[in-house]
């Protein structure tokens, strides 16, 4: 299975070492690595996983209450991930992970290197902020199997000759198949 890796520049570290790797910033249209990636896994007959090397978004969660005085206070909890993915331009969430379906059954599974992708944040089950729907949903679109995790994801910035390196998974990790459902949850596995 061919590696097809695309990174987007603010998560910081060298170029991923590969054959087949494309970096993106905040400028990039998200339409760029999506025909990039579709023609490479046209290339080489579906037989590919795309790994997606992007900071993961928080979701918030907001709370009201009072204080001793009765005065009505808010506050705004960051959750550790579910919120999507900080990638190119339009980044991936929920309302962008449509564009995907130039994906369908073009590869074979797809990596979410990315703090929390999977993670549910409380309160927003089934809509923003909840990682499985994000993923599961995504799995449907794309029609690949989709592996996230729920945790914060640690990483080596590593060298001009390895690359950026993501090493073992933190927490647990998620892997769905085509149809969205959870087929495998692993503990911390290897990368």
């Amino acid at each position: 299975m061919q590696d097809i890796i695309i990174r987007d520049v603010r998560l910081l570290g060298w170029k991923p070492a590969g054959k087949e790797v494309l970096e993106v910033n905040f400028d990039t249209p998200i339409e760029w690595p999506i025909n990039w990636a579709a023609d490479k896994a046209d290339a080489y007959k579906g037989d590919v996983r795309v790994r997606i090397m992007a900071h993961g978004f928080e979701s918030y969660i907001r709370t009201e209450g009072s204080d001793a005085n009765g005065m009505c206070t808010e506050k705004h909890i960051y959750s550790q991930g579910g919120d999507g993915i900080q990638f190119c331009k339009e980044n991936i969430t929920i309302h962008t992970i449509g564009k995907f379906s130039k994906w369908k059954g073009k590869m074979k599974m797809i990596e979410l290197l990315s703090c929390g992708a999977a993670y549910i944040t409380p309160g927003k089950e089934g809509k923003q902020g909840d990682g499985n729907y994000f993923c599961y949903r995504f799995a449907q679109i794309t029609g690949a199997s989709v592996r996230a995790s729920t945790a914060t994801q640690l990483y080596s910035y590593g060298t001009k000759d390895t690359g950026i390196t993501f090493g073992k998974w933190e927490g647990m990790v998620y892997t769905y198949d085509s149809t969205g459902a959870v087929i495998k949850v692993e503990k911390e596995p290897e990368a």
